[in-house]
């Protein structure tokens, strides 16, 4: 499925699906007409619904599934005392009014939460993100829809976690600015806002920043103007470093990500951006509008982006979720596979809604975000989400292969009883644990649009262990009972042979590759005499696989997986 150029608006990304005549969508729909409407021959599923459970602790509940207008942003927060911060847009009744900010704590003594708690005091303020201040006040900063010029806010905690908030309103100059991004820098303490410019087109960003706690602003600065919602703002925890990053289309159909950065809080790169990606017309990528970044304990910068196929009729929505750093350069760290279209339209792709964090002990770099699959289809017509991961241990130059963390697919379901799971944030401190936020909508779509119909949903926290997503290796300080070393193939890149050593004294085990998506594409016995595998590029059923990268590791009998290498097929 593609999705036209032309056509190519600010608007919000979200699952969905147009159901067209007799209930049916396309398996390869054409390319995306403005209309909503696609056509083909793949049938919705029949019969009962599977129903499953979405995983995590219930903090609240909205019926405004719909958190962000464009790339995810912070919404969940660790303190420097363990205690856990997270703020949503809650719709309180069918229609989407009324609708405020909610916030919730969790005591990292006795493991209580504070209980959902209202932020806001005025019907229409949503679209929430959030940061702390130095003594773990919660800072949300959100937008006031319904004032007669539409503005942002911030909203600081009498004390940590305490959950009673003062709403102090950012001078607009009458301008709507709205949807907005936070990032305290925790260096020299200044509060940066990124906002969008309501009804303007292409989108104005404005950029605003306070240095008193947010008792007084500068005026808002309009800084780049972009034709959809992706701009994010992040800032380095050890110094002044502080970034905004967006994609945008320079009219020729493609889409580049490019970030502002400013070292000391003060003097940016104002009309000088940085194009990280450098994509242009021939070249069979583009970028879209999802963006994340942050800066880790070395002090670089980090940015996730979608990658999408790309070609003169428009922009496939399927493809990969990027890395990229100045000392890594560009990483792919999930690939969403071209054999699954999902049934998305509306300005999504099938994976999206990216959100990275770094563990400060040991440097760790961590992604979630969301995918939808065809498999996965609500009886209305829309792709039911999941929540996937992946960890990389060498500063993003290699991410292990992704995992589902919430595995809760419901395919024919009806109103009231999908787990579509979506609208996630990844805490950026990442403590051994990554704590996650996210949305359990129970009717897959954004019902205002409208995709699907309106129900009260849950909003979960989540823990997902840092080992979870990365499998026992000696080369990553962590203690194993064997020696054991795995080589690096040869050649590599190799494209017809290639053999993987194994050494170590155990008795028996497996040598699994895979490719870049995760999947399983062979696997060998290995032991105490064969410890060489010549590996010929076939897969299981013995058919040659495509060119492109992969991954192998050992798994040792009675220790698990031991480690991960990532090679190269060229044809």
């Amino acid at each position: 499925m593609k999705l036209a150029l032309t056509v190519l608006l600010m608007m919000p990304l979200v699952f969905g699906l147009a159901v067209a005549g007799d209930g049916v969508f396309a398996e390869k729909p054409v390319p995306f007409d403005g209309n909503n409407i696609v056509e083909g021959n793949y049938q919705l599923p029949s019969g009962p619904p599977t129903i499953s459970n979405s995983p995590g602790e219930v903090i609240g509940t909205s019926y405004y599934a719909y958190q962000t207008n464009g790339s995810t942003g912070n919404r969940i927060s660790i303190d420097s005392e363990g205690g856990i911060h997270i703020s949503f847009t809650k719709g309180t009744a069918e229609g989407g009014r009324p609708r405020y900010v909610y916030y919730n704590f969790k005591d990292e003594n006795t493991g209580n939460w504070l209980g959902e708690t209202a932020i806001s005091s005025s019907n229409g303020t949503g679209f929430v993100t959030m940061d702390l201040l130095e003594g773990g006040e919660a800072m949300p900063v959100y937008h006031f829809a319904d004032a007669d010029v539409s503005y942002t806010g911030i909203a600081v905690d009498l004390f940590r976690g305490f959950g009673i908030f003062e709403e102090i309103p950012i001078p607009n100059n009458g301008v709507e600015w709205i949807w907005p991004y936070v990032a305290r820098n925790p260096t020299d303490g200044i509060i940066h806002v990124l906002c969008s410019e309501f009804g303007s087109e292409p989108t104005n960003y404005g950029y605003t920043f306070s240095t008193d706690g947010g008792e007084s602003w500068d005026r808002y600065r309009t800084i780049f103007a972009t034709d959809i919602l992706s701009g994010i703002i992040c800032t380095s925890p050890v110094s002044s470093k502080t970034s905004i990053i967006y994609t945008l289309n320079e009219g020729d159909g493609i889409y580049n990500v490019f970030y502002f950065e400013t070292e000391d809080g003060d003097n940016w790169n104002w009309g000088e951006p940085f194009n990280i990606t450098q994509y242009a017309p021939g070249d069979g990528y583009s970028a879209y509008a999802d963006v994340d970044g942050i800066y880790d304990y070395d002090d670089n910068l980090h940015i996730s982006h979608q990658r999408q196929p790309a070609d003169d009729e428009g922009l496939y929505i399927w493809g990969d979720i990027m890395h990229w750093s100045a000392e890594a350069g560009p990483s792919v760290i999930g690939t969403h596979p071209d054999t699954d279209t999902c049934s998305t339209v509306n300005y999504c792709l099938c994976n999206s809604k990216m959100s990275l964090g770094v563990n400060p002990e040991n440097g760790n770099l961590f992604a979630i975000w969301a995918d939808a699959s065809q498999n996965d289809v609500s009886l209305a017509g829309f792709s039911n989400g999941e929540l996937f991961a992946a960890a990389s241990v060498d500063n993003g130059a290699t991410w292990f292969p992704h995992v589902n963390i919430t595995n809760s697919p419901t395919p024919g379901c009806d109103l009231g009883d999908c787990d579509s799971d979506y609208y996630s944030s990844l805490a950026e401190i990442v403590d051994g644990t990554l704590h996650i936020m996210y949305v359990d909508d129970d009717d897959a779509g954004a019902e205002w649009r409208p995709e699907g119909g309106w129900t009260d949903n849950n909003v979960l926290y989540l823990t997902v262990e840092e080992g979870e997503l990365i499998p026992l290796s000696v080369d990553h300080d962590i203690n194993t009972p064997f020696e054991f070393e795995l080589s690096q193939n040869y050649p590599n890149p190799f494209n017809a042979n290639t053999v993987i050593d194994v050494e170590g004294d155990f008795e028996s085990g497996r040598l699994a590759i895979y490719d870049i998506a995760g999947r399983l594409v062979n696997n060998f016995a290995i032991g105490e005499n064969n410890r060489s595998i010549t590996w010929d590029g076939t897969d299981l059923a013995g058919d040659v696989v495509a060119s492109g990268t992969y991954f192998y590791s050992v798994n040792v009998d009675g220790f698990g997986t031991a480690s991960v290498k990532k090679m190269t097929l060229l044809k």
